[in-house]
């Protein structure tokens, strides 16, 4: 368990404080020595809460409740501003009993050692000293989690610091059973645009796996996902294709993966045309993106309607590296060979089904195939002259030698994690 987020300092207890007993301030906010700005947190319930619930709580009268335990927070802001909280609380709950601490057990065994006035000073960043009368409402009451897309990665890194086993449970479970759609995007986009810790990669990984069995559910919802979180989620998809293959051959055989894959390819099919049909379109979708999560290796099988949508979007996300910077226009001529590869694949695909398209949806296809590359549209048109003149023939197989330079990458850290979970069978089946 990592715990060097916080800096637990007890040479910090000085000597007034060894000497004294404990005072109560009844102001809310004082300075001290230092002037630092110091909050005494004692915000008691209402009196129509206590007598319902007769509840223990650290925001009752601390003498009253017998508290005897100060922790001070340290909260240090962006601004390098220390801000000092005091929070009065009860050894037993926070180191005893089903929610405790694991943290607050070895530091109270440590301080008890060492001296005889209970005060625990923990420094940590200005955004997780906000949660932390959260997660002290959790361990007195077990109080629902006011749960947040910013907030949510904070407190369960804060759950894993102070080693708070049902805590991280409970978020878990949040998590996996309780959280939309809307919400798992919120969460996974704000993630992914910070430098998040290895501490919160499990939540992470459970926020993609259900996102991804919400997709599978309803493909059309792929239009509400950005690029760089289907990316991801395929990504980590891939290594866990292996597993379920091992645990169940039976079940996971090739129609099966055929057949996912399929599904799979109209959500990235929703998602990448949502991503250049907007007037803003999305920076995180490029060509080398686009032949990552096409190729063979995540998309063993796709539709005519999947195809159709493929080449529409690599028409437009060329037309857009063409005018744009010159690494664009490198990266585009770096990967012709591989677009190449892409087109005729889709245009195999396409082929078969060109007629039933054409009769069911002959406007959308007029739409899209203003935008193919010239290859692409001289290709497709060529294969159709000749399934008219000969009829349609098998697709034959295209060389994957291509798909090695589109290897994924992941963290280790993060494939750690990815390794102990799919052994967990609710996590992996949702793949």
């Amino acid at each position: 368990m990592t715990r060097d987020r916080y800096d637990v300092d007890l040479s910090i207890i000085n000597d007034r404080e060894r000497s004294a007993e404990i005072q109560f301030s009844a102001q809310e906010h004082i300075q001290d020595e230092n002037q630092q700005t110091v909050a005494n947190h004692r915000m008691p319930m209402a009196p129509t809460q206590i007598a319902k619930h007769n509840a223990l709580s650290w925001r009752t009268d601390p003498v009253s409740s017998f508290s005897d335990w100060r922790i001070v927070i340290y909260s240090i802001s962006k601004e390098a501003s220390v801000t000092q909280t005091n929070f009065f609380c009860h050894s037993n709950v926070l180191a005893w009993g089903p929610r405790k601490g694991n943290f607050f057990v070895e530091l109270f065994e440590k301080q008890r050692r060492k001296s005889d006035i209970l005060v625990s000073k923990i420094k940590m960043n200005e955004e997780e000293a906000k949660m932390i009368p959260i997660v002290l409402d959790f361990m007195y009451c077990g109080s629902t989690l006011p749960l947040s897309a910013d907030r949510l990665h904070i407190l369960y890194g804060l759950a894993e610091t102070l080693d708070i086993p049902k805590l991280k449970e409970a978020m878990q479970l949040f998590v996996q059973n309780a959280m939309d759609l809307n919400q798992l995007v919120d969460f996974l986009t704000f993630v992914s645009d910070r430098n998040i810790g290895a501490t919160i990669q499990r939540l992470v990984l459970l926020a993609e796996s259900r996102l991804f069995g919400f997709l599978v559910e309803n493909v059309e919802r792929g239009s509400l996902v950005p690029p760089q979180i289907l990316y991801r989620i395929l990504q980590k998809r891939k290594q866990c294709i292996g597993v379920l293959k091992k645990r169940n051959p039976i079940k996971y055989t090739r129609r099966w993966e055929n057949e996912r894959s399929k599904v799979i390819g109209r959500i990235i099919g929703e998602c990448c045309v949502q991503a250049v049909n907007t007037n803003r379109p999305s920076p995180s979708l490029t060509l080398r993106m686009l032949e990552t999560i096409t190729n063979r290796a995540i998309l063993p099988a796709i539709d005519g309607e999947t195809a159709l949508k493929i080449l529409q979007v690599e028409g437009v996300l060329v037309q857009m590296s063409k005018c744009g910077s010159e690494h664009a226009q490198h990266e585009s001529r770096m990967n012709d060979t591989n677009l190449l590869q892409l087109e005729k694949r889709c245009i195999l695909m396409l082929v078969p089904e060109w007629r039933r398209m054409l009769r069911d949806n002959r406007p959308s296809i007029a739409v899209a195939m203003k935008t193919f590359t010239p290859t692409a549209l001289a290709e497709l048109l060529l294969s159709v002259s000749e399934m008219y003149e000969i009829g349609t023939s098998a697709p034959e197989p295209i060389s994957t030698a291509y798909l090695e330079n589109s290897a994924f990458q992941i963290g280790h850290s993060e494939a750690d994690v990815l390794e102990e979970m799919v052994a967990e069978e609710s996590f992996i089946d949702r793949f």
